[in-house]
């Protein structure tokens, strides 16, 4: 019950996110929101079983309309944390298929493109999600797993090889921790990489 209130379509947290975005003045209110949901799965996930066939799908669709229209790293940042917890969440549901996974890697992939106008902590989110991406759905990442190494690397060997500019650390964290991700399902060799 306390779980269908939280979630309500039409007043429920998810629906605040959604109808809040025109408001500046409540965007400390949704980084507060999408905290707490974030924390709200991980007590909620091992112990009410089916809870993604209900939610899941509503959760991603509202990050990824949120994370679209905030263009402010402190409101980008949850949001992708807390798409990643949902991932991390639904690893083995039925659900799956439903969240489009490669709608999301394009779509954050893309972000890529653009990377010098992304704040720090968002790009090395990016990086953790796409990682987390190829960890939790692998059949879904098979043809995306070579160009993600070679991102990865890619920016990894520009941050650590500047002599003009310090590394940025939450972009390498990012990229480490979305490399280990990767590395569980698709494992590269020394002659290969």
């Amino acid at each position: 019950l306390q779980t269908s209130l939280l979630f309500s379509k039409d007043y429920g947290l998810l629906s605040f996110l959604r109808k809040s975005q025109a408001s500046d003045e409540l965007r400390d209110t949704r980084v507060e929101i999408l905290g707490f949901l974030e924390k709200f799965l991980d007590r909620v996930s091992p112990r009410v079983k089916g809870w993604e066939k209900t939610y899941a799908i509503d959760i991603k669709d509202t990050c990824m309309a949120v994370y679209t229209k905030e263009k402010v790293a402190k409101c980008r940042t949850p949001v992708l944390e807390l798409l990643i917890k949902v991932l991390q969440t639904t690893k083995a549901s039925s659900v799956a298929a439903d969240l489009r996974i490669c709608e999301i890697f394009n779509r954050y992939y893309s972000e890529l493109c653009q990377k010098s106008k992304l704040p720090d902590s968002v790009l090395g989110k990016i990086y953790e999600l796409l990682g987390v991406l190829a960890e939790v759905h692998p059949s879904e990442m098979v043809n995306n797993s070579d160009k993600l190494y070679k991102a990865y690397l890619g920016e990894l060997k520009e941050q650590m090889t500047s002599s003009t500019k310090e590394p940025k650390l939450f972009v390498v964290a990012g990229c480490l921790r979305g490399i280990t991700a990767l590395m569980i399902n698709f494992t590269k060799t020394m002659e290969e990489g």
